[in-house]
């Protein structure tokens, strides 16, 4: 976010960088940006593949399965 900050004034003309630093700087946030849109795409696969694991050991007829079972739905 700080990146985006910084490229934001650079480009709306409040704080102008020197050279190309502001694409340099505006090329990095994006790279930041995809890195942690890659990692929650990753981090959601990971929990649906891990809740559907849980789900399967479950046999929800009666007791804290069925709890178990409940929680894991939501």
């Amino acid at each position: 976010m700080t990146l985006d900050s910084v490229t934001f004034l650079d480009n709306i003309g409040a704080y102008k960088m020197k050279g190309e630093r502001g694409k340099v700087l505006a090329r990095e946030a994006y790279r930041w940006w995809l890195g942690g849109l890659v990692c929650s795409a990753l981090a959601g696969v990971y929990r649906t593949w891990e809740l559907n694991g849980r789900e399967s050991g479950v046999s929800g007829e009666k007791g804290e399965g069925a709890v178990e079972l409940k929680t894991i739905q939501r």
